[in-house]
């Protein structure tokens, strides 16, 4: 005996937010990341990294953006909505589109468990543009935990409505993360920060669509003080500040590795005129150990070049160039970085004028 069957359906455990959260987000670094992610594909220009309170069991991670923020059918039909994604190519509206103009970097629709990861508690505010109140969520991941029999929908998160505060110029959305899972100190605060060096623009800040991450920990500023301030600093410091921007210093690492050698031929093809800049661009940075580098090798230079110098060149001339190498080195040591500027486009001169006026045989000299 056949019949015409029944149409089932599944039903989702409360189990579900561990396996889409806490164990597909492999640790703390990533689920940072994915938040941060998510506020760039939310259009925001600028993220706050806030972590208060680190050295207590009253810390706290904010997330906090001024992207395009939530509605409360935002968050219904959306925030809420396990593995949506309205960054999907096939879910994204017209009003999607004209708000958020960028490739986004990612459309799962559970990149939002990351906040799961980092901390058991959750309290979202938002608000879009053209709302006067922020529309506010809260979340505890343990009541998910309890009994796994519990379907994930009828596990209930508390939404309400806050019209007291101005957190948003415009619109934006916090995210605030209490009871953290893991400890933060001096060591991983500075590895998330170089971590999330992938995520800004090693180039020239785009004025048409910029994009920004901050970090705020007013614990680690006395330490970065002392960094900033010391007399000894070694290269590369600035990496070892929390506070303040993150920045992509791919090609400042490039130019500490690189000489840039800037060579231009005449018409006529008897001229090579070679310009070396990269102390004055040390000089520019203050960055006095790589400087210090450059112009001691340019120094070494040509100081091998002298006995082949002297069949050509007054002494004079060689005595002169001397006196601007060690004057500029001297000025270095000083870190008085526009007078070795000086001395340096002085000496760049000099070879310039030099090379013009002797044909190419100086041109083996850098």
């Amino acid at each position: 005996m056949t019949n015409n069957g029944q149409s089932l359906s599944f039903r989702v455990s409360s189990g579900l937010k561990n396996i889409i959260g806490r164990d597909l987000i492999s640790d703390k670094f990533i689920a940072i990341y994915e938040l941060v992610k998510n506020s760039y594909d939310a259009g925001a220009h600028k993220v706050i990294l806030s972590f208060e309170n680190i050295k207590n069991d009253k810390a706290s991670v904010s997330i906090i953006d001024d992207g395009v923020g939530m509605s409360y059918d935002d968050i219904i039909n959306k925030w809420l909505f396990v593995a949506y994604s309205e960054k999907k190519t096939r879910n994204q509206t017209s009003d999607f589109r004209e708000k958020i103009k960028r490739n986004v970097a990612g459309a799962k629709g559970v990149g939002r468990f990351s906040c799961d990861r980092l901390g058991s508690f959750l309290t979202i505010i938002t608000k879009t543009e053209n709302e006067e109140t922020n529309n506010c969520l809260e979340i505890n991941w343990d009541n998910f935990e309890y009994d796994d029999e519990k379907e994930f929908i009828d596990i209930p998160v508390k939404y309400y409505l806050d019209s007291e505060n101005k957190f948003f110029a415009k619109s934006g959305t916090i995210l605030k993360i209490t009871n953290l899972r893991e400890n933060w100190n001096r060591t991983t605060l500075v590895r998330l920060k170089k971590s999330l060096m992938k995520l800004i623009s090693p180039e020239v800040e785009n004025q048409n669509d910029p994009f920004t991450i901050e970090f705020v920990v007013p614990e680690m500023q006395e330490e970065d003080n002392k960094i900033a301030n010391s007399q000894g600093k070694k290269l590369g410091w600035e990496r070892e500040i929390v506070n303040g921007p993150v920045n992509n210093d791919v090609f400042e690492k490039l130019n500490i590795k690189t000489t840039s050698i800037f060579v231009s031929i005449s018409e006529d093809g008897k001229t090579i005129s070679t310009e070396l800049r990269e102390a004055i661009n040390q000089c520019s940075s203050e960055n006095s150990a790589r400087a210090e580098i450059l112009l001691t090798n340019a120094k070494s230079h040509w100081e091998g070049h002298r006995t082949y110098t002297h069949v050509f060149l007054h002494h004079d001339t060689i005595d002169s160039i001397d006196d601007l190498f060690r004057e500029a080195i001297s000025a270095l040591h000083q870190e008085d970085f526009t007078e070795t500027s000086y001395l340096c486009k002085n000496l760049l001169n000099r070879f310039e004028r030099l090379l013009q006026d002797e044909t190419p045989c100086l041109k083996s000299i850098f």
